[in-house]
């Protein structure tokens, strides 16, 4: 389902930018709703995948610690690289959720009315710098 989604997507997305050009005679607002509505159900699929990741995460966590209990010591490494795993899911999921007003105001005329511009832009605006805050995390050490 996500590749299809991601498929469709794009393809509207060019297609969107052929009536910016002027190349192809549609509408780029309709284009544009198109793409979103897609988008939106990206988004949403992406969020639930996250969400199961991050149980599994929390699952393997609580398995790695009973079995560092049952064997009389911790395996260090293997739990830093679940907590590290588990952090940058929930990362993940926080720039997903700040995604959903931007979508809701392109979509749908509730967003629109009761989002508004400024606050899909605050929202574009912090998914992006928890985006960027990661990216720096990421590679400051290197």
């Amino acid at each position: 389902i996500m590749h299809t989604a991601n498929a469709c997507y794009y393809t509207l997305d060019h297609i969107e930018l052929m009536t910016i050009f002027e190349i192809l005679p549609y509408k780029t607002a309709e284009i544009k709703v198109m793409r979103y509505r897609i988008w939106w159900i990206k988004t949403i699929i992406n969020i639930f995948l996250i969400l199961k990741g991050i149980n599994e995460t929390n699952q393997a966590i609580k398995a790695a610690k009973k079995a560092a209990k049952d064997n009389g010591g911790e395996d260090r490494t293997k739990l830093e690289a679940l907590y590290e795993k588990n952090r940058k899911l929930k990362v993940t999921l926080i720039m997903g959720l700040a995604d959903c007003p931007v979508g809701l105001f392109v979509v749908s005329d509730w967003g629109k009315r009761n989002i508004g511009a400024h606050g899909a832009g605050l929202s574009g605006w912090f998914g992006s710098t928890v985006a960027a805050m990661e990216i720096w995390r990421q590679t400051k050490g290197k």
